[in-house]
């Protein structure tokens, strides 16, 4: 892992878009190393030379452990209340995960965030999986971030591993009349947010910023 380049770190490497974070990261000339700590090991073929991959158990989650130094974070953490089993289970993963692994992270002297979010993120919100989502962000600005992005793509597209019937069925009508809709509410190419993700850790901003789904959209 030695020569020119950044070191990302990236949480929920399993996933559809850390997926395609780790394809474009390994493309890309400016990306030196990255750190891809998952609760399993990688499947063969998902990590390339550049890829570090340290087994994570988050609910013991040990900040001293040195692979936690990088350059830039991009946490693509998250997974559905039928999968996590109820709402505390999915609070759990979507919030309390990404809080205390970005905490560790900033603790060893990562300045700049991306957290791929959800349209429609607000704490305030009266639908659960839009508050969860935006108390996530209220509380990851606390984390001290000298640069911080929320990606808030719509209903993502890709080739998942699992099979989610509801968003098959969204991404199935959303083919069809995306192109009626405005750009925010069309499907969203997995591939199009790691893009993004990728493209802001590399060249961050200051402060606290919000690409909204339009702006991934196809």
């Amino acid at each position: 892992m030695n020569g020119n380049g950044k070191t990302l770190l990236v949480l929920g490497a399993t996933g559809l878009v850390g997926g395609e974070v780790l394809k474009a990261a390994a493309l890309c000339d400016e990306v030196k190393a990255v750190v891809a700590p998952t609760r399993r090991p990688l499947q063969a073929g998902c990590a390339g030379p550049k890829v570090l991959n340290p087994v994570l158990d988050y609910e013991r989650i040990d900040p001293d452990l040195g692979w936690w130094k990088a350059d830039a974070l991009i946490c693509c953490l998250g997974t559905t209340i039928k999968k996590a089993g109820s709402r505390q289970n999915f609070y759990r993963v979507d919030h309390d995960y990404p809080i205390l692994a970005a905490r560790a992270a900033r603790k060893n002297g990562v300045r700049t965030c991306v957290l791929i979010s959800a349209i429609g993120a607000d704490p305030h919100s009266s639908i659960f999986y839009n508050s969860v989502k935006g108390e996530t962000e209220e509380d990851m600005q606390k984390v001290g971030f000298e640069s911080l992005a929320f990606l808030r793509p719509c209903v993502l597209s890709g080739g998942r591993r699992e099979f989610r019937w509801v968003e098959e069925m969204m991404i199935a009508a959303l083919t069809v009349v995306g192109p009626l809709l405005p750009k925010k509410f069309r499907l969203c190419p997995a591939e199009n947010v790691a893009r993004v993700a990728l493209r802001i850790a590399l060249r961050p901003w200051p402060g606290v910023g919000v690409v909204g789904s339009e702006d991934m959209s196809v």
